[in-house]
């Protein structure tokens, strides 16, 4: 259609059909529930931000088929509202079936005839210095996408998807601790983007005793040595301030690697001081969600941040990142920075199990990994290529 947003939604609703597609084709082995819920929720969204988005524009240039155009809309979001989760999970082959074939039925003849001829009136009617898709020059390298990583395959895969920076650690299920130097260094065969180093000794909070941060030093060092592009670190003190002292200590151990602040940005007790004295150590940018669960909720601490950290500290959003999320987190705050894990569960090749046996604790399933969302990470690659 050339017309930004719209042609972005549409393969956002391409890349569920997709999924679906995958699904079929081996015959839903192995499918969670999630899986599911992700899809059905994924419709859901799509016919609720798209179709208010394309009406919206077709009111403001006085469409004189709005109306009948709203109808179809309705009709696809009824078909949406009819899928049933239950009856999907009790046989999701089948169900998925129905959704594919209702979505092809639909899809196509909107989006080839109904949708195109809409978008022959609008682009006639498109003001001066509406852009295009057409007419607009990508400005990717204002953008910062960094991938987050804990194994060579995944690390690779990110970066032929167009990652500019892997941030790379060990034990990602756990929030990420510092990764091997063989890790790091079998890495920097493979890729030839820049490597942040994650430094943090163990799971949990971010209060290290005397023992630890000698580590953290140590590991800081080592990684110097190996000629790592950067590190990630953050320590707090127990009452959620930043650590100064030792924050200092390990930038300057640093020396000439890049510093980015990691999570404490959302644990601490005081966001606004800590990235104002996160400016004043130098560091170049911080992690943070605006001190929510996702970064679409912390939007508004996300845009003070921003205005705290102008022109010394680069705010690096994260969680929840995907295309979407990334064109409504730029909408609202002007970010440029991204951090994304872009991971999902697989279930392991391992025919032979004994859930009796447990080498962590019992509540985790060891028969899971974790592996690139190769959609998601393309996806939010490609909205940045379009900004």
């Amino acid at each position: 259609m050339h017309i930004e947003i719209l042609d972005y939604q549409h393969k956002q609703f391409f890349a569920i059909g997709r999924e679906i597609e995958q699904l079929i084709t081996t015959k839903c082995i192995g499918v969670t529930d999630e899986q599911l819920l992700k899809i059905v929720c994924g419709l859901r969204d799509y016919v609720a931000y798209h179709f208010y988005e394309e009406e919206s524009m077709m009111q403001q240039m006085d469409y004189p088929e709005l109306e009948q155009h709203r109808k179809e809309h309705q009709d696809g979001v009824r078909k949406v509202q009819e899928i049933d989760f239950h009856a999907l999970k009790m046989n999701p082959l089948t169900g998925l079936r129905r959704i594919k074939e209702a979505m092809q039925q639909w899809s196509f003849l909107h989006m080839m005839v109904t949708d195109r001829r809409m978008a022959e009136y609008l682009l006639m009617r498109l003001p001066p210095g509406v852009e295009t898709q057409k007419q607009k020059k990508s400005n990717r390298e204002n953008f910062l996408l960094t991938a987050v990583m804990d194994n060579i395959d995944s690390a690779v895969r990110a970066v032929e998807l167009g990652v500019d920076r892997i941030e790379l650690c060990s034990n990602m299920i756990i929030g990420g601790t510092t990764p091997t130097l063989a890790l790091f260094q079998e890495i920097r065969k493979r890729c030839d983007t820049k490597i942040d180093v994650v430094i943090r000794p163990r799971s949990g909070d971010y209060l290290y005793n005397a023992t630890e941060f000698a580590l953290m030093l140590a590991q800081i060092k080592l990684f110097k040595k190996e000629g790592a592009d950067g590190i990630v670190i953050g320590a707090l003190q127990p009452n959620g301030s930043l650590d100064y002292p030792q924050m200092q200590r390990m930038i300057l151990t640093a020396g000439r690697m890049s510093v980015t602040l990691n999570r404490v940005m959302d644990v601490c007790s005081d966001p606004l001081q800590t990235i104002k004295e996160a400016g004043e150590l130098g560091i170049k940018r911080v992690i943070t969600s605006g001190q929510r669960a996702s970064c679409l909720n912390g939007i508004d601490m996300l845009t003070r941040l921003m205005e705290a950290g102008k022109g010394k500290v680069r705010v690096m959003v994260n969680c929840g990142i995907d295309g979407n999320a990334i064109w409504k987190v730029y909408e609202h705050t002007g970010a440029t920075a991204f951090r994304i894990s872009g991971i999902v569960q697989r279930e392991s090749r391992m025919i032979h199990r004994n859930m009796e046996v447990h080498a962590g604790i019992e509540s985790f399933n060891e028969y899971i990994t974790l592996v690139p969302d190769e959609k998601r990470i393309a996806d939010a690659v490609a909205i940045l290529n379009r900004i």
